[in-house]
């Protein structure tokens, strides 16, 4: 056989394939070259994957829940699916799928200009900002931080921004804080900026 091998210029792992395919399908067929096509389509599986990455965001944003590709990812796991992909790759199959959520364009760092007040604890800062909940209701967090230090002086969690909300977080805050001079303030409802002021007012007095 080694003889055969050497003139036929082929290995003995080849000879052996040959004879097993002659005696399975038959001496001409062993001799016919085989399709090189692939058991399985990559791209169809990956097709299948992007499907299903697009189908389970669909279902969270319905749902009310977060539908980022950090959820979406998790969810996929908790689903047993076979292949789930990366943050990142969601993040680009939403993009290419027209369903991401785009975000402003960032200025550079290069372009932040950071304004605080001069001396600490002489105006704080009241921000409010509105957080949806796993069952879709929302709440609003405030949140009041000392303009020069950045240090949070008090923080509170209502289900509106009304001004009775901002003047409890200004409360938290005393004792042990003292009243500032001053209070800057985000944009919000007129009652509640006047509630503020009244109340930076009163107890400055």
């Amino acid at each position: 056989m080694t003889t055969f091998c050497a003139e036929h210029g082929i290995s003995r792992k080849t000879f052996y394939e040959i004879r097993r395919r002659s005696l399975a399908d038959g001496p001409a067929a062993a001799l016919e070259p085989r399709s090189r096509r692939p058991k399985s389509s990559p791209s169809k599986l990956a097709d299948e994957v992007r499907r299903q990455a697009i189908g389970v965001r669909a279902a969270l944003e319905q749902s009310g829940l977060d539908c980022g590709p950090v959820s979406v990812h998790d969810k996929m796991r908790a689903m047993g699916l076979e292949v789930v992909p990366s943050v990142a790759s969601l993040a680009r199959i939403f993009r290419e799928a027209g369903v991401a959520r785009l975000e402003p364009r960032k200025k550079p760092r290069a372009a932040w200009r950071r304004f605080v007040y001069a001396a600490p604890n002489a105006c704080w800062q009241l921000d409010a900002t509105e957080y949806v909940l796993t069952r879709g209701r929302k709440c609003v967090i405030f949140q009041l931080i000392d303009d020069h230090s950045r240090c949070a002086v008090a923080s509170h969690v209502a289900w509106g921004e009304t001004a009775e909300a901002a003047i409890v977080v200004f409360d938290k805050a005393q004792p042990p804080m003292a009243c500032p001079n001053g209070c800057c303030r985000t944009t919000g409802p007129r009652s509640t900026r006047r509630a503020v002021d009244s109340w930076v007012s009163s107890s400055s007095t």
